[in-house]
């Protein structure tokens, strides 16, 4: 039985359609979507595991540079309100709020 290689829903009494593909991802053109953390984590291995779809963008788009993917991070999230939370002993310490949990980086 053959696949579909990608299909469409439009939301009803919006002007948004959503597209599930199963394309590479990283590969594929235009913006992409992932969801990730509160935090924002960035650190290959004990945090993020490479074989992620997070980590493969860390990894293959921006060439495992953490501190420009941290930089557009920031940049992305400059006018957000945080949280900090100072009992971490890993990672970022710095969480946003459950529901303004995105970030947008244009791929190029």
């Amino acid at each position: 039985m053959l696949r579909r290689k990608n299909f469409s829903v439009l939301i009803k009494g919006k002007n948004i359609t959503i597209t599930v593909t199963t394309e590479d991802i990283i590969d594929s053109k235009g913006n992409i979507v992932i969801a990730g953390s509160d935090t924002f984590d960035t650190e290959l291995g004990e945090i993020i595991s490479p074989d992620s779809l997070i980590g493969q963008v860390i990894t293959e788009v921006y060439n495992s540079n953490k501190g420009e993917i941290d930089n557009d991070i920031s940049n992305s999230l400059a006018n957000i309100n945080y949280q900090t939370d100072a009992t971490k002993t890993f990672g970022k310490k710095k969480s946003l709020p459950f529901w303004n949990n995105r970030c947008v980086i244009e791929k190029q």
